[in-house]
């Protein structure tokens, strides 16, 4: 069986290569269009009671959805930056003083009460992720959280 132009002989139509590369380019330029996987959120702040800075003590973001979260500490001026980026999307944030003892994990499991520094200016609401209202949403790249404690 002889092939005409466009159809080989086994009857299937022929495309041009250059068709194909359109075609590839195309999927490949509309891929680049959507979110970047594995993009993070890089997140620093400030933390004030009283309109003073809170200066001692470490700031956790924590994914209800995620699972997972980052923190960092207080510096004399009362800012952070988390250790590690994040995903972006919405975190609870947690404020836990200057520990005399235990981890941040048992403070966060257990009775965060009882990890309370004495003398301690971090209101015990915002030392538990249940009872904690700050709330922050995060971006992919730079976000700035200053956060502004109340109550005693």
């Amino acid at each position: 069986m002889q092939s005409s132009i466009g159809q080989s002989a086994l009857g299937f139509r022929r495309f041009p290569s250059h068709g194909l590369l359109v075609v590839l380019t195309g999927f490949l330029v509309g891929c680049e269009q959507t979110a970047t996987p594995g993009a993070s959120a890089y997140v620093t702040g400030s933390v004030k009671w009283n309109n003073e800075p809170v200066t001692e003590g470490r700031v956790m973001f924590y994914s209800v959805l995620q699972g997972s979260g980052a923190d960092g500490n207080l510096n004399e001026q009362g800012t952070f930056q988390l250790k590690e980026p994040l995903p972006p999307g919405d975190y609870v944030v947690t404020i836990l003083p200057k520990q005399q003892s235990g981890s941040a994990i048992a403070a966060e499991k257990g009775d965060p009460a009882s990890f309370v520094k004495t003398g301690s200016v971090i209101p015990k609401k915002y030392i538990s992720s249940e009872n904690s209202d700050l709330r922050a949403q995060l971006a992919a790249g730079p976000n700035t959280v200053d956060l502004v404690l109340e109550g005693k």
